[in-house]
């Protein structure tokens, strides 16, 4: 998504968003349509893209789709003219995977597993006496509360 987020979009980055998941390689097959081009340069410095006799638009692309893909680009093989401005789609998944890396580990959705033996004091008609439950929680403290309500000494998030 970072990379995704130093080019211009003229659909506001949905597509990069669709195909973030994936290689880069893939995005940029699939989402070099929604590039701004007219505010892209593509200059194959070391030649690293070369082309076969072609139409100088289908050689433009062939070589920008090229450059685009290289793990390493070489300083000003792509220059975008003017500001670019994160498109919104990118802005808001980069928001949310920033998010997501700030929950500290104890906050996140856990398996929680009761432990240890139940209150042989607690009430056996009750039908969660002794249900050793596991299943997701939001949170470290629900699985906590829950195992204690069933009457076990200990819980356990995964």
């Amino acid at each position: 998504m970072k990379r995704a987020a130093q080019y211009p979009w003229i659909d506001e980055g949905n597509c990069a968003v669709r195909e973030a998941d994936g290689e880069w390689r893939t995005l940029v097959e699939h989402c070099y349509f929604a590039l701004d081009l007219s505010r892209i340069r593509f200059q194959d410095i070391e030649h690293q893209c070369p082309v076969a006799q072609a139409d100088v638009a289908t050689v433009e692309a062939v070589v920008g789709m090229c450059l685009l893909v290289q793990p390493e680009l070489v300083v000003g093989a792509i220059i975008v003219i003017g500001v670019v401005v994160v498109a919104s789609a990118i802005t808001a998944e980069l928001a949310k995977e920033q998010a997501i890396a700030r929950v500290p580990v104890a906050t996140k959705p856990c398996w929680c597993t009761c432990l240890g033996p139940a209150d042989p004091n607690w009430n056996p008609k009750d039908p969660n006496h002794a249900n050793r439950f596991a299943q997701w929680q939001a949170h470290p403290a629900e699985c906590r509360a829950e195992c204690k309500n069933r009457a076990f000494s200990a819980s356990q998030c995964t």
